[in-house]
C-alpha cells in the first residue's frame, strides 16, 4: 500500500468480505471460506479478511474461484454448485440469498433498459427508413442510388459501404442536394452516433453548409464524438464557430492536444495535436479560458488533469493565460486530496503531476509573482499540500537539469526561474519542519548540474549559510539525542530519519556550493575565502566540506586553492576530519592522487597507523582506489600487516577482508608472495565466515591466492556453502 487512501480502500474491501463471510456461513452448514495467498500487515493489524478468498464446500464437484471481493466468488459458487443441491443445510437469515436477489434485480433492470433501448432504436430506424423512402421518390436516379447506399449502411454499417458513400460524394458533389444534406444533418443532430464520422466527412466536402457543419462539429466535440475529425473540420471553418459552443468543447480539444499515455505500455507514443486547441483559443480566448477553469474546478480527476494539460499545450505562446490560471492551479494543487474526488493513490499522483507541470509553466513565465503566490498558500496548507507546493520548485530545477543537452526543440528553463526556485528551497530547508518538504529539497539537490553551476556560484553564500544552519540543527539534535532516550521504536526511527535529513541537507548544500566554485574564478575565490574562515565551524561541518572537495580538486586551479586546507585536515587533531579526508582521497582516484605532493602521500600513510578506528578504517578502504608510488608501498604494507594482526580476532571480518584485499593487490608483483605472507593470509581466510567470503564483493579476492599453497583446500571447504546451482 502506498498511502492512506490505498490502505482505506483495502480495509473497506476487508469489511465487505467480513459481511459476506457471515452471509456464507448462514447460507449452509457445509459452506466455508478459503483464503488464497498469504496474510499481509493490514490483515494482521485489523483482523479483516483481506485478499483473495473463495467459497468452498465438500459436496461441490470443484472449488470456487478466489476473488478480491468475496461476494463475487459467493455468487459464482451459488450459480455453479448450490442451485438444485440436495445437501444444503440452511442456517439462518440473512444469507447469500441477499446477494443473489440484488444480482437478479440488477440483471432484470438491465434487461428492461435494453428492451426499451431496442424499442426506441427500432422506432428511430423506421422513421429514418420513411424519410429515405420519401426522399428516394422525389430524387433522380443517381441521388436515389446514393440514398439506397445510405440505407444499406444503416442496415449493415460496414467500412466498405461507408467508403462507397464518401467516394460517391467526392466524385459527384451534385449528389449532396439540399434534401440529402438536410437528412444527413438530421442524423448527426439526432445523436445517431454510428453516422458521425461518415456524415461529417461527407458534409465536409461541401462549401455550402459551413455554418451548420461548424455547429455539428462543435456539438460532437462537446459530447466527445469523433473528436479528431470534428476538431479538424472545426479548425478549417473556425470563422463559422459560435462562441457559445466553445466552452464545452475544451475537454475534447485538450484530449486531442495531449492524449493520455497507456498505463500498460510505457513505449506507447502519444499522437499529440495541440493545433486545434491553439486555433480555437486564438479566436475565442475568453471562452477557452472559461472552459479550462471549469475543468480545473471539476471534482473528477480526469477533468482536472485535462484542464492542466490544456494549459501546458497553450503555455508556449500565451503567457497571459498562464497568469490568469495561476491561482486556480495553486488552489487545486494545495487541496488536491480534498477538492478532487480520487479513489486511488495512483489517481491522486497523476493529477498532482499534471497540476504541478502546468504550474511549472506558470512559474517560468513569471517566477517572482508566482513564488509570492505559492508562499501565500503554503502558510495555510496541510503537510501534504506543503509537499506538493514545494514540488513545483523541485520540478523547475530538475527539468532545468534534464533539459540541458536534450533533443532539438526542447526549451531550456531560464536561469532566473531556477534562481528563484533554488532560493526558495534553501529558505524552506531552514524554516520547514515538514519531513516531506525536506525530502523534496533533498531530491532536488541530489545531483548538481553544470548548467546550474553559475547559479550555485551566484548563491554560494546562501548555500553555505543553509549548510551551516543544517549543521547547527544537526549538532543540537545530536546533543538532545544523547540525553533523551526513547523506548518507542517508531519514535526512535523518526528521530533517526530526521537526523539523517539534516546530515544530507548539509552535504547537499556544500556539494552545490563546491560545484559553483568549480564554475569559474569568482566562485573559487569566494569559496577559498570561506575556507580561510572555517576554523570557527564545527568538526562535522568541516568534515562534510572535505568529503565534497574531490570534484573541485580535479582542476589545477581548484587543487591549488584548496590543497592547504585539505592537507591541514589530513594532519589535524580531529579524528573526524582526518577520516573525512581519507574518504575524500578515495573519491579523488589514482590518477589525480599521483599528482599530489609527497607530503599528502606521507600524511595519508600516517592515517593507516592512526590509533583511531574511524581514521585507519577510512584510510585502508581508500587504499583500494588509489595507487601508491613505489617508495610508499613498503610503509603501507607494514601498516596493513599491523591491521591484519589486530583485526584477525576482531568481529569486523568485513574490514579484515578489505585489508587482505589491499595487501594482496600491493604484493601481486612480488614473486615471494605465494611462499611467504600468502600462506599466512590463506590460513586467515579459512577462519573467516564462508558466507562473507562468498559474497559478490569478496569472492573475486580468492583469485589473488590461486598459486598459494592451501588455496585448493580453502576452495573445496567453501563448496558446501555454495548454492545448488
Amino acid at each position: 500500500m502506498s498511502s492512506d487512501l490505498d490502505i482505506q480502500n483495502t480495509m473497506d474491501a476487508g469489511k465487505r468480505n467480513l459481511d459476506t463471510k457471515e452471509l456464507i456461513q448462514n447460507w449452509c452448514g457445509h459452506a466455508r471460506v478459503e483464503k488464497y495467498g498469504g496474510i499481509g500487515l493490514i490483515e494482521i493489524e485489523t483482523g479483516l479478511p483481506i485478499g483473495h478468498h473463495s467459497m468452498a464446500c465438500d459436496h461441490a464437484s470443484a472449488n470456487g474461484m478466489a476473488t478480491w471481493l468475496l461476494e463475487d466468488s459467493a455468487i459464482h459458487f451459488h450459480d455453479t454448485h448450490c442451485v438444485g443441491c440436495s445437501q444444503r443445510l440452511p442456517i439462518r437469515l440473512p444469507n447469500i440469498s441477499k446477494l443473489i436477489a440484488r444480482r437478479d434485480n440488477e440483471v432484470e433492470n438491465a434487461r428492461i433498459h435494453d428492451e426499451a433501448l431496442k424499442k426506441q432504436q427500432q422506432i428511430s430506424y423506421d422513421s429514418r427508413c420513411s424519410v429515405r423512402a420519401a426522399l428516394r421518390a422525389v430524387s433522380s436516379v443517381t441521388v436515389a442510388t446514393f440514398v439506397d447506399d445510405l440505407q444499406a449502411f444503416d442496415e449493415i454499417r460496414d467500412n466498405a459501404t461507408a467508403l462507397r458513400l464518401i467516394e460517391s460524394v467526392r466524385l459527384a458533389p451534385e449528389l449532396l442536394t439540399l434534401e440529402v444534406a438536410e437528412h444527413l444533418f438530421s442524423l448527426i443532430e439526432s445523436d445517431e452516433h454510428w453516422f458521425d464520422e461518415v456524415g461529417l466527412t461527407i458534409l465536409g466536402t461541401s462549401k455550402l453548409y459551413l455554418a451548420r457543419l461548424a455547429r455539428c462539429t462543435m456539438r460532437c466535440l462537446i459530447e466527445g464524438r469523433v473528436p479528431d475529425l470534428a476538431a479538424e473540420i472545426a479548425t478549417s471553418n473556425v470563422s463559422y464557430v459560435e462562441a457559445i459552443d466553445v466552452c464545452g468543447s475544451v475537454l475534447s480539444l485538450a484530449l486531442i492536444a495531449s492524449p493520455p499515455r497507456s498505463s500498460f505500455n510505457s513505449d506507447d507514443q502519444k499522437n499529440e495535436n495541440p493545433y486545434p486547441l491553439r486555433c480555437i483559443f486564438e479566436r475565442f480566448p475568453l471562452e477557452v479560458s472559461e472552459g479550462i477553469e471549469e475543468l480545473l474546478s471539476a471534482s473528477h480527476p480526469f477533468h482536472v488533469s485535462m484542464g492542466a494539460l490544456a494549459i501546458i499545450s497553450l503555455a508556449p505562446n500565451h503567457p497571459d493565460l498562464l497568469a490568469s490560471m495561476r491561482r486556480s492551479l495553486i488552489t487545486r494543487l494545495t487541496r488536491a486530496d480534498i477538492l478532487i474526488d480520487v479513489r486511488r493513490d495512483s489517481e491522486l499522483r497523476n493529477v498532482v503531476h499534471d497540476l504541478s507541470q502546468a504550474q511549472v509553466h506558470v512559474f517560468i513565465s513569471a517566477p517572482d509573482s508566482t513564488d509570492i503566490e505559492l508562499m501565500r498558500y503554503f502558510e495555510g496548507a496541510s503537510k501534504e499540500g506543503e509537499s506538493r507546493l514545494s514540488g513545483v520548485y523541485e520540478k523547475v530545477i530538475s527539468q532545468a537539469k534534464r533539459r540541458r543537452g536534450d533533443k532539438e526543440g526542447t526549451k531550456t528553463i531560464p536561469l532566473n526561474a531556477c534562481s528563484v526556485a533554488l532560493r526558495r528551497l534553501v529558505a524552506l530547508a531552514g524554516t520547514s519542519d515538514n519531513e516531506d518538504v525536506i525530502q523534496v529539497i533533498l531530491g532536488t539537490l541530489r545531483h548538481e548540474s553544470d548548467y546550474l553551476a553559475p547559479l550555485a556560484c551566484e548563491q554560494m553564500d546562501t548555500l553555505l549559510g543553509a549548510a551551516a544552519l543544517a549543521d547547527s540543527k544537526l549538532e543540537t539534535f545530536n546533543e538532545r539525542s544523547s540525553i533523551i532516550f526513547s523506548q518507542n521504536l517508531l519514535t526512535a526511527l523518526e528521530k533517526d530519519s530526521r537526523r539523517r535529513s539534516f546530515w544530507y541537507l548539509r552535504a547537499s548544500f556544500v556539494r552545490w556550493a563546491i560545484n559553483g566554485a568549480a564554475s569559474g574564478a569568482s566562485g573559487l575565490a569566494s569559496f577559498t575565502d570561506f575556507l580561510s574562515k572555517s576554523d570557527s565551524l564545527s568538526e562535522g561541518f568541516r568534515a562534510a566540506i572535505i568529503e565534497e572537495l574531490p570534484p573541485l580538486m580535479k582542476t589545477g586551479a581548484g587543487l591549488s586553492a584548496v590543497l592547504p586546507f585539505f592537507y591541514a585536515a589530513m594532519v589535524g587533531k580531529s579524528n573526524l576530519i582526518r577520516a573525512a579526508s581519507a574518504r575524500a582521497i578515495k573519491e579523488i582516484g589514482s590518477d589525480r592522487f599521483k599528482e599530489l605532493p609527497d607530503l599528502v602521500t606521507e600524511a595519508f600513510l600516517l592515517m593507516l597507523f592512526d590509533p583511531y578506528v574511524i581514521v585507519h578504517k577510512s584510510a585502508a578502504r581508500a587504499l583500494q582506489y588509489v595507487s601508491l608510488p613505489e617508495h610508499a608501498r613498503s610503509q603501507a604494507l607494514n601498516a596493513l600487516d599491523n591491521l591484519i594482526v589486530v583485526y584477525r580476532r576482531d568481529q569486523d571480518e568485513e574490514f579484515l577482508l578489505t585489508c587482505i584485499d589491499v595487501y594482496a593487490s600491493l604484493k601481486s608483483k612480488d614473486k615471494q608472495f605465494k611462499n611467504s605472507s600468502g600462506k599466512i593470509l590463506v590460513a586467515i581466510l579459512k577462519e573467516i565466515k564462508p558466507e562473507l567470503l562468498l559474497t559478490h564483493s569478496h569472492s573475486w579476492l580468492l583469485k589473488s591466492f590461486s598459486e598459494v599453497e592451501g588455496y585448493a583446500e580453502l576452495v573445496f571447504g567453501l563448496f558446501e556453502h555454495c548454492d545448488s546451482d
